[in-house]
């Protein structure tokens, strides 16, 4: 039964998986985001990315998914939502989760620096 179970979820979550596009990738971890689920209204695209770690940190972490929102025109991002999970490709237990409103620090507009991963993340997204 339980193996019936765990195959069913497996399933269940295979094509949300399957929407993650590799982006970057270093010695520490490995980079993604998911153009299927980017928003667009005017000016601002919402994007998922995710951030896989290649070792666990010592809150138990192996993966971050971040909600982030970039301003086309302004070059600018911000933070909307993050969470952490236990295992890799943002599964397992979710040890944290945390949604900013727009007037907290990570709700803030902060410019997009040259030769950054947001940087690459901007000229994607902003692309369509």
């Amino acid at each position: 039964m339980r193996l019936t179970v765990a195959l069913l979820m497996m399933a269940l979550t295979a094509p949300a998986w399957a929407e993650w596009v590799k982006i970057a990738e270093s010695n520490l971890r490995v980079l993604y985001y998911n153009p299927a689920a980017t928003t667009q209204q005017g000016e601002l695209h919402r994007v998922w990315t995710l951030q896989d770690n290649k070792q666990r940190d010592t809150d138990g972490v192996l993966s971050r998914q971040y909600l982030t929102e970039f301003d086309c025109k302004g070059a600018r991002q911000r933070l909307l939502s993050v969470s952490t999970h236990s295992e890799r490709m943002a599964r397992g237990e979710t040890i944290k989760l945390r949604r900013y409103s727009l007037g907290e620090p990570d709700g803030k507009w902060f410019n997009v620096a040259p030769d950054t991963f947001s940087a690459h993340l901007l000229k994607l997204v902003c692309a369509n």
